[in-house]
């Protein structure tokens, strides 16, 4: 009897404690929420092994690009992020021969949704796990101007300010990405950046 009663304790005691850190993770994540008008640059690098765009070479060597990127950002307080309204611009390390002309290596994009799950730690530190990006570019070189593309491995961390109205982000260890949009290349990615809640949710 006494060891069937030590059973349902320990079991009683498990649930609880199971029960206790799913609602911490959750009572953690309500204290990011609302949506926040973001600025983020992010410097990648091609990682070898995988195809450029086609027709579009650097004339001279170098693979690492800059983008700057803006737009709103979403936390729902249960662990979804949402980024809408995204627009920028990379910059390449060109200039690019294409067709035998030299082309200006810069591309806009726009139209741009993401979508991660997210993390808040009890220091206020969060991580956005893996996510998904899909765009249009609205300025660059012919063969890229006006495509669709899509965007995979998107993460990164950051900091949420007392009162949850400023979040910095940062991710000084490298992220892998893959871009396409008939073509697929490989990058290595860190990013820096800074965000002001617009409104609560």
């Amino acid at each position: 009897m006494r060891t069937q009663r030590l059973i349902a304790y320990a079991f009683v005691t498990g649930l609880v404690s199971l029960l206790a850190g799913s609602a911490m993770a959750a009572s953690t994540n309500v204290s990011l929420k609302g949506t926040y008008r973001h600025n983020t640059i992010i410097s990648c690098a091609q990682a070898p092994g995988f195809t450029p765009p086609p027709e579009f070479l650097p004339i001279e060597g170098g693979n690492s690009n800059n983008i700057y990127w803006t737009g709103l950002l979403t936390y729902d307080g249960k662990g979804n992020a949402t980024a809408t309204e995204g627009h920028g611009i990379l910059i390449l390390p060109g200039p690019y021969l294409q067709d035998g002309t030299t082309i200006p290596a810069v591309i806009t994009f726009g139209e741009e949704t993401c979508t991660w799950p997210y993390t808040v730690n009890r220091d206020g530190s969060f991580n956005h796990q893996e996510g998904v990006c899909t765009g249009l570019t609205t300025g660059g070189p012919p063969g890229v101007h006006g495509t669709t593309y899509s965007l995979t491995g998107a993460m990164f961390a950051g900091q949420v300010a007392v009162g949850g109205q400023v979040l910095i982000f940062n991710k000084v260890e490298p992220v892998q990405q893959t871009l396409g949009n008939g073509f697929s290349v490989q990058r290595i990615c860190g990013y820096i950046g800074t965000a002001v809640r617009v409104r609560p949710e």
